[in-house]
């Protein structure tokens, strides 16, 4: 299920299609700006933080799907540089769910854009919601622990080094090198055989993470709901 189907995202939909519906018609009319109120405006921020945070999970479900992949007939590339590109995209995007979810806090106790997005953003996130909600900040503290496993690996590829391993490094030599050294390779294993040793490991060490971060993020939009909801529900 989307993280926008939850029933304390809905709750924000009424005011949000407000917002958007305004914005529509400021755009029909040629008009610079177009007339919102507070609470319009804050729905709108809160649930576009969530379309974020499902946007990222659609990547990573169908990074996933690719890594099971074994052939790709139609590329140019080869199976080594397809899974190699998956795996760094998966541990890339994986990190901005959590990114995603400071700033969607971040919205959800009206901290300006430009103070969340930039580098330090997440500390002053941290320290606006400890006093507004303890809990939120456990959930994302909890958020943080769960991809700590992946974090090395991930940072790894963020510093352009590459994502390789020695199975998938024999694939690649494999799939290279001339027909005779590719026949000696095979008597031994079948080059789909090593491909699909490939494919278990990487599925094994990433597709757990994913129900567990599902899990958290759930959490969360279900905590800041006592903030956000009780904000749009105020007669001020």
């Amino acid at each position: 299920m989307k993280h926008s189907d939850n029933k304390n995202i809905k709750a924000l939909y009424l005011q949000t299609t407000e917002y958007l519906l305004s914005g529509l018609n400021g755009i029909q009319n040629e008009e610079q700006t177009f007339p919102v109120s507070e609470k319009q405006k804050y729905a709108h921020d809160v649930c576009a933080r969530v379309f974020e945070i499902d946007n990222a999970f659609q990547n990573l479900d169908l990074t996933i799907e690719y890594l099971k992949i074994s052939a790709y007939p139609e590329s140019e590339f080869d199976f080594s540089a397809h899974h190699s590109f998956h795996v760094e995209n998966f541990l890339l995007r994986l990190t901005s769910v959590v990114d995603r979810c400071y700033l969607l806090a971040g919205s959800t106790v009206l901290l300006a854009n430009k103070s969340i997005e930039n580098n330090g953003g997440n500390r002053e996130v941290l320290r606006e919601l400890k006093t507004i909600s303890p809990n939120g900040v456990k959930i994302l503290g909890d958020l943080e622990k769960a991809i700590k496993p992946l974090r090395p690996l991930r940072n790894q590829v963020a510093h352009n080094n590459g994502y390789t391993n020695k199975n998938l490094l024999a694939v690649s030599m494999i799939e290279n090198s001339t027909d005779d050294i590719k026949e000696k390779f095979t008597e031994i294993m079948s080059i789909e055989s090593l491909k699909e040793i490939v494919i278990n490991d990487s599925i094994s060490l990433l597709e757990p993470i994913l129900p567990i971060v599902n899990g958290l993020v759930t959490d969360l939009i279900n905590e800041l709901a006592k903030v956000y909801i009780k904000l749009i529900e105020s007669n001020t």
